[in-house]
C-alpha cells in the first residue's frame, strides 16, 4: 500500500486551529504517489465540486495532502455538514499532514478512510456508488439537510450553532437559557397535541372537519375487503394511504375500481393503519405558515416525462435518473424517478408498460402523488394564491398550534378561493420540508430560513450567555469567587472545574470537568451565566469546547503560550492577568482586547477575588441584558 493513515486526532471547538471542532491526519507515504488521471475524473464525476488542487503536480507528499484534503472535505459536505476548506500542515516527506473540519468525529473518520481507498484505487464497485453509500451511512448522523440551511441564516447573524447533545440531527442555536432547539422545521415550541394531530392523518381531518373546513371524507380500513367497502361508500376514484407515514410511502390515488383498491391496501397496510379517502382533482399546494403568518405556495406536480417517439418508457427513465439534478445525495435538486407496482399500475391505465414507446410529445405519468422525495417536481405559487386562500392556511396552523406547518390543499385553482373550485384539504404537515421551497426558488433564495430564525431568535433577542473562562494560578479560587458574585445579581450560575460540575445549587457530579465541562454549561438551558475552569494541557491536546468567551483570565504567567492564544482567539470583552505577565498583556493587545490587571492586596500579590473583580468588571463593560 503507498499510502497510510499513520496517527489521527480530533479537536473540539475552540482549539489551536481555529474556532470549529476539527480533524488533525497523518498519511505516510512510502513512495512519491499520485491516483491515476482516470480515477480523477472519475472521483471529479461523481463530486464535481471537488477542486482540482494538485492534479498537475508531481506526485510528492504535499501533492497528495492536498487531493486528500479537497476530497476528505468534499466528502463530509456530501454529507450535509457544513464546513470549511481544510488545508495541508507542514510535515517532513514522506509523510503529509492534513486538517479539515467536522461536526461529527465518526463522520471525519469515515471520510478520511473512504477518501484514501477513492486515491488508492482501492475500490469495491463505482465510486459514485462508494460515495453514495457512505452519505447513506452519514446522513442520522449529521446536520438534517433542512436544518444546515437554518445554519447558514444563523452564521449570518452571527448566532451560535452546534448540533445537539445526546440527539442525532438535532440543532441548538443560543447558549444556555437563551438556547432555542430545532430540528427539520420543529421548534423545542412545538406542542405535543400539535404534533400528534399532525402526524396522524386521520387525527388532522377530524379536528379540520370538526372546525367546518372544507377536507376530504374520509374512512378507516382493517382490511382489504374493508377498504374496498369504504371506497364503494365515499364514492370512486378514492385514495389509499397510511395514517402515518410520510414522503408518499405507501400512497395510492385515483384508485378507480375495488381491484386497484385492494392492491393499493396492501402497499399501505405495510406502513401501519389505512385510511381511504376521496379523491380531489387539481394540483397539489402546499401553503408554508411561519409564527402564524402565511410565507409562501409552492405547486408540488407528481413525477412525469414526455415521450420523444423514440425511446422506450424503461429508457427515458434512465436516461432522466442519468442527469446530474437526480440523485440519492443530499444536495441533488431533484430525486430519481421509480419503476415499481405503483407506476406500472399508472402505465397501465395510459395503455403502455415499461418497453412501450409512447408517441412524441406524450406525458407519462409515473407517480400519483406529488411528493419530491418520490421524483415530483415544484414550483413557487406564492404570488398567485388567493388572499382566501392565505386565511384559510393560517386559521389551520391556529387550530393545531404550529409554529411552523405545511397546510397541503388539492386544487385546480390556487388563484380562487377553495370552495368555488371544490377544492379539499388534503393534509397538515408538521414538518413540510421547507427544502422543497428553497429548491423551487432556487438554492440561493434563504428568505423562508430567515423567517424561521426570525421567529426562533428575534432580532432584538440575546442569544448568548455572559462566558468566564478561568485558567492557571488559583483558578478553582477564582471560579468561585465569579460564581459567588453572579449568583449574587440573581442568576442561575454553571460552573465546571477541578471541583465537578454544579448549576445553581444543584451538584451534578463531583468529577474534574475542567475538559469539556465548558461545552455542558452553555449546552443547559438552566444555565443564565457560565463560570469554567480549564486545563492548559487539555485546552491544547482537544480545545475548549465551545467558540467564544467574554472574559478570559490567567492566574499565572506559566500557562503555554499556545494555551493562552488559544483562549484570546475566542475572547470577546477582554482578558485578566497580573501585572508580571508582560506576555499575556501583549497578546491581547495585539488582539485588541482589553486588559485588566487586579490590584494586589496590601504587600502581596493579587487574591483570588481581585482576579473575578477585574473579571466581572470587563463582563459588566459589555454585557448583555440578564434573561
Amino acid at each position: 500500500m503507498p499510502a497510510q493513515i499513520a496517527a489521527i486526532h480530533h479537536y473540539a471547538a475552540g482549539n489551536r486551529f481555529g474556532t470549529d471542532p476539527a480533524t488533525r491526519a497523518r498519511i505516510e507515504l512510502r513512495r512519491p504517489f499520485l491516483p491515476a488521471p482516470a480515477t480523477l475524473a472519475e472521483i471529479a464525476a461523481t463530486l464535481p465540486d471537488l477542486p482540482r488542487a494538485g492534479a498537475e503536480a508531481t506526485g510528492g507528499a504535499a501533492s497528495f495532502g492536498r487531493l486528500a484534503v479537497d476530497l476528505v472535505t468534499a466528502l463530509i459536505r456530501r454529507a450535509g455538514e457544513p464546513v470549511a476548506a481544510g488545508r495541508v500542515l507542514p510535515a517532513p516527506d514522506p509523510a503529509t499532514t492534513i486538517l479539515f473540519g467536522h461536526r461529527d468525529e465518526a463522520v471525519a473518520r469515515e471520510a478520511l478512510r473512504l477518501a484514501l481507498r477513492l486515491l488508492l484505487g482501492e475500490r469495491d464497485g463505482r465510486v459514485a456508488d462508494m460515495v453514495a453509500a457512505f452519505t447513506r451511512w452519514a446522513e442520522p448522523r449529521v446536520v438534517y439537510r433542512e436544518d444546515a440551511f437554518l445554519v447558514a441564516a444563523a452564521a449570518a447573524r452571527g448566532i451560535p450553532w452546534r448540533p445537539s447533545r445526546g440527539g442525532r440531527r438535532g440543532l441548538q442555536l443560543g447558549e444556555g437559557a437563551r438556547l432555542r432547539r430545532a430540528f427539520s422545521n420543529l421548534t423545542d415550541r412545538a406542542p405535543f397535541l400539535g404534533v400528534a394531530i399532525c402526524t396522524s392523518k386521520w387525527l388532522a381531518n377530524r379536528a379540520l372537519q370538526a372546525a367546518g373546513l372544507p377536507v376530504t371524507r374520509q374512512r378507516r380500513a382493517e382490511s382489504a375487503a374493508a377498504a374496498v367497502r369504504a371506497a364503494a361508500e365515499i364514492g370512486y376514484p378514492v385514495v389509499v394511504k397510511p395514517v402515518a407515514a410520510s414522503r408518499g410511502a405507501g400512497v395510492a390515488c385515483d384508485l378507480g375500481s375495488a381491484a386497484e383498491v385492494a392492491g393499493a391496501f396492501a402497499a399501505a397496510r405495510s406502513h401501519g393503519p389505512v385510511i381511504v379517502e376521496g379523491f380531489v382533482r387539481g394540483d397539489d399546494h402546499r401553503r408554508l405558515v411561519i409564527g402564524g403568518r402565511f410565507a409562501c405556495c409552492i405547486r408540488r406536480r407528481p413525477a412525469a416525462l414526455v415521450a420523444d417517439g423514440v425511446r422506450s418508457v424503461a429508457a427515458l427513465v434512465a436516461a432522466e435518473n442519468a442527469r446530474p439534478e437526480r440523485g440519492t445525495a443530499p444536495d441533488r435538486p431533484l430525486r430519481p424517478l421509480l419503476l415499481d407496482a405503483e407506476s406500472e399500475r399508472l402505465l397501465r391505465r395510459q395503455g403502455l408498460d415499461r418497453e412501450s414507446v409512447p408517441a412524441a410529445g406524450t406525458e407519462v405519468r409515473l407517480r400519483s402523488t406529488a411528493n419530491w422525495s418520490q421524483g415530483g417536481s415544484t414550483s413557487i405559487v406564492t404570488d398567485g394564491t388567493h388572499p382566501a386562500n392565505r386565511l384559510l392556511a393560517e386559521r389551520v396552523a391556529a387550530l393545531v398550534g404550529l409554529d411552523i406547518v405545511g397546510v397541503d390543499l388539492i386544487t385546480p385553482d390556487i388563484g380562487r378561493p377553495l370552495g368555488e373550485v371544490g377544492g379539499k384539504i388534503n393534509e397538515v404537515q408538521r414538518q413540510p420540508a421547507i427544502g422543497a421551497l428553497r429548491r423551487a426558488a432556487g438554492d440561493g433564495d434563504d428568505r423562508v430560513h430567515r423567517t424561521i430564525l426570525e421567529l426562533l431568535v428575534p432580532p432584538s433577542a440575546q442569544c448568548r450567555i455572559p462566558v468566564v473562562a478561568v485558567v492557571g494560578g488559583d483558578a478553582a479560587a477564582v471560579a468561585g469567587h465569579l460564581v459567588a458574585a453572579l449568583a449574587a445579581t440573581g442568576r442561575s450560575v454553571g460552573l465546571a472545574g477541578s471541583g465537578g460540575l454544579t448549576v445553581g445549587a444543584l451538584r451534578r457530579t463531583a468529577t474534574d470537568v475542567r475538559d469539556g465541562g465548558l461545552a455542558l454549561l452553555v449546552d443547559d438551558p438552566s444555565v443564565e451565566a457560565a463560570v469554567a475552569e480549564l486545563d492548559a494541557r487539555a485546552i491544547l491536546d482537544r480545545g475548549v469546547g465551545h467558540d467564544r468567551i467574554d472574559v478570559v483570565v490567567v492566574g499565572s504567567p506559566d500557562v503555554p503560550a499556545a494555551a493562552v492564544a488559544v483562549l484570546l482567539a475566542l475572547a470577546e470583552r477582554g482578558v485578566v492577568c497580573a501585572a508580571e505577565d508582560g506576555r499575556t498583556r501583549e497578546a491581547a493587545r495585539r488582539a485588541k482586547l482589553g486588559c485588566a490587571v487586579p490590584r494586589p492586596a496590601a504587600g502581596g500579590s493579587p487574591a483570588a477575588a481581585a482576579f473575578a473583580a477585574a473579571a466581572l468588571a470587563l463582563l459588566a463593560s459589555g454585557e448583555p441584558a440578564a434573561p
